[in-house]
């Protein structure tokens, strides 16, 4: 059994930790900002860039923009003030998908996420950069005999197939147009993931 000397002595050992942990967030913060002031210009204008790319591929009629429908941009809070940027979009595709000896194939309707995250580094003349993308398939919900039962309503849901996920640092000197049309075209699903110069 644990007495109170040991229970008192992990109390302040807790004490100690968050304390620690506190002046790491503070550091990093602290470094972020600092990072940002040196390249508030650079950043800005890249993430405007970004935006403006994104209003007018929105505004294109929708069988331009086939594959997908519309690019979603939107600054998040977080907790580093950290000036994060986000821009996801969306595909729908079908294609077969292998069930089994006895059902050999199918044809599966699948939708596809791709996301993009900027962000200010805690190193000086950097950018965070995460890229994410999702393969998700639609399967068919049946309906439950029981008809007091809520989950056995009809309609589909989304299982995870495939998932990617990258997180890369990158110089701020090099945030021009040529990359943000870059980034744009793979939301558009024009480019692919490895043709991103910092994929590369």
């Amino acid at each position: 059994m644990i007495n109170w000397l040991e229970e008192a002595e992990q109390e302040l050992d807790k004490k100690k930790d968050s304390k620690k942990h506190s002046a790491r967030v503070l550091d990093k913060k602290f470094r972020i900002q600092e990072n940002y002031k040196k390249n508030k210009d650079k950043y800005d204008r890249f993430i405007a860039k970004l935006n403006e790319l994104v209003d007018r591929v929105n505004n294109l009629p929708i069988e331009k923009k086939q594959p997908f429908g519309y690019i979603n941009s939107k600054e998040k809070k977080s907790k580093l003030n950290n000036h994060l940027n986000y821009f996801s979009s969306s595909n729908r595709i079908e294609k077969l998908r292998f069930r089994g000896f006895l059902k050999l194939f199918k044809l599966s309707h699948y939708k596809n996420v791709r996301v993009i995250y900027f962000s200010v580094s805690r190193h000086i003349d950097i950018i965070g950069i995460e890229i994410k993308e999702h393969s998700l398939l639609k399967e068919r919900i049946k309906a439950s005999s029981n008809t007091d039962d809520k989950k056995g309503a009809k309609g589909s849901k989304h299982k995870d197939q495939e998932r990617i996920h990258f997180k890369f640092a990158w110089d701020m000197n090099k945030l021009d147009d040529e990359l943000a049309i870059q980034v744009i075209s793979w939301l558009a699903f024009k480019e692919d993931i490895r043709n991103l110069p910092f994929a590369k």
